[in-house]
């Protein structure tokens, strides 16, 4: 018995623990593969974290929380891990928004990046479809319970750097803020995406049948990358499930 050994068996038992969670429409999601929503919705399993998938999870969830307490420091109104109900289908979805200004009508989710993700959001060329959807279901939500119109809710991504690379202007800690304006392209997208979950959870289509995510400059989506042994890399829901090509 090692420390590490037990340390790793304690965080796989709590993958396989979320791993059982049935699945739901959650803003998380919203821009994730559709085939895998498919899948997870006609009850397959997910594939559980890996340990060391759950830490740097965990990791990433704890500068979130650290960032909102400093904030709270400045916008003393703040709310951090704020709870919406987001209409769908007749009810609504739950989310939590890291952190709320309500003076400043803003909406701020945080995430960490490593160097060569970091170096696309510092050059700009970073633009995730996923985290736009996310945040403006959040808007919607901020919109259904304060009756603020949505294009005046701002919306934030604030990234923090895991690491450093000189060549591309990163330093380990750093910030970078990328703002997710409203339009009606985006919410055009926002409720195509609401009616595809919709139409799924409505059906008995086979998840075989669903499109998984789009290929990206000819080959599969890098969700969609399989280990050698078979393993998905990526995709929660299995190898042959996540290989989609």
């Amino acid at each position: 018995m090692t420390i590490a050994s037990e340390l790793n068996a304690a965080y796989s038992r709590q993958a396989d623990n979320e791993a059982e969670e049935l699945w739901f429409p959650r803003p998380s999601a919203l821009g994730g593969c559709l085939r895998e929503m498919a899948f997870l919705i006609s009850g397959a399993r997910k594939e559980p974290r890996s340990p060391e998938s759950m830490r740097v999870l965990e990791l990433g969830n704890q500068r979130g929380a650290e960032l909102a307490r400093r904030a709270k420091e400045i916008w003393p109104t703040s709310e951090a891990e704020k709870e919406v109900e987001i209409p769908f289908r007749g009810g609504s979805m739950r989310g939590h928004i890291d952190l709320w200004l309500p003076d400043e009508r803003t909406i701020v989710d945080f995430k960490t990046a490593g160097a060569y993700s970091m170096g696309l959001v510092v050059s700009g060329e970073k633009q995730d479809e996923g985290y736009a959807l996310q945040l403006n279901a959040y808007r919607h939500g901020i919109h259904a319970m304060l009756g603020i119109p949505l294009a005046d809710i701002r919306t934030l991504l604030v990234y923090e750097a895991k690491d450093s690379d000189a060549r591309k202007s990163v330093t380990a800690g750093m910030l970078v803020e990328q703002e997710i304006p409203y339009s009606q392209e985006l919410e055009d997208a926002y409720n195509a995406r609401l009616g595809q979950i919709a139409a799924i959870m409505a059906s008995a289509t086979n998840p075989e049948d669903v499109p998984g995510m789009p290929k990206e400059k000819g080959k599969p989506h890098w969700r969609c990358r399989c280990a050698p042994d078979g393993r998905p890399m990526y995709c929660s829901i299995g190898p042959t499930r996540g290989n989609c090509k």
